[in-house]
C-alpha cells in the first residue's frame, strides 16, 4: 500500500516539474511577444510622426513642382509660337 502512494507521489512530482517546465517556456514566449509588440507600437509611431513631418513639408514642396510646370507650360507655348 505505502509503494503505491509513493509511485502516485513521484508520479505528481514529475508531473508538477513538467508543468514548471512548461510554465517556465510559455512565460518565455510571453515575454517575447510583449517586447515585439512594444518595438512594432514604437515604430508605428515614429512612422506616424514621420507621414505628420512629410505632410508639414509637403506644401511648400507642393508650390515649387507647380511653379516649374506653369513655366514650363509657358516656354512651350512660346516655342510653338516662335
Amino acid at each position: 500500500m505505502g509503494n503505491s502512494l509513493d509511485l502516485k507521489l513521484e508520479e505528481l512530482r514529475l508531473e508538477r516539474s513538467e508543468l514548471e517546465a512548461r510554465a517556465k517556456t510559455l512565460m518565455q514566449k510571453q515575454r517575447s511577444a510583449e517586447s515585439m509588440l512594444t518595438d512594432l507600437t514604437r515604430s508605428i509611431k515614429q512612422m506616424e510622426f514621420d507621414i505628420v513631418q512629410m505632410e508639414k513639408e509637403k506644401p511648400e514642396e507642393m508650390i515649387a513642382p507647380e511653379a516649374e510646370a506653369t513655366e514650363s507650360r509657358q516656354a512651350s507655348n512660346s516655342q510653338q509660337k516662335g
